[in-house]
């Protein structure tokens, strides 16, 4: 399987499923790329009226905003003690490295680099 930018797909060839970071135009763009009934999972933020007509599954996989959360976490990092694994670092010209690496399940993150 590999990664497919929405504005490069047809209504010839839709999908099931579409997960979206990006929103916006992005996410007008990933609704018309499903097939009737498929589902868009976004993180980002949705148009108002996107799905109007009800032809697709919405998921909105955002979490809310927690303030003491944030709040805790910006303190732990001030502190230094937050720390995140890191497995592996790739250029973003080795994208297709790292999606192979992420396969084989790593602990710790994958950080993609300019």
């Amino acid at each position: 399987m590999s990664p497919v930018v929405a504005e490069e797909v047809t209504e010839a060839d839709p999908f099931d499923a579409v997960v979206d970071t990006v929103g916006g135009d992005i996410t007008l763009a990933a609704i018309r790329a499903l097939k009737d009934g498929g589902t868009i999972a976004s993180t980002a933020f949705v148009p108002e009226g996107a799905n109007g007509d009800g032809r697709v599954r919405l998921v909105n996989v955002m979490s809310g905003d927690d303030h003491e959360m944030l709040q805790k976490l910006a303190d732990a990092a001030g502190r230094g003690d937050l720390h995140l694994p890191i497995a592996r670092t790739f250029p973003l010209e080795e994208l297709g490295a790292a999606y192979d690496f992420l396969a084989t399940r790593p602990e710790g993150k994958i950080v993609i680099t300019r």
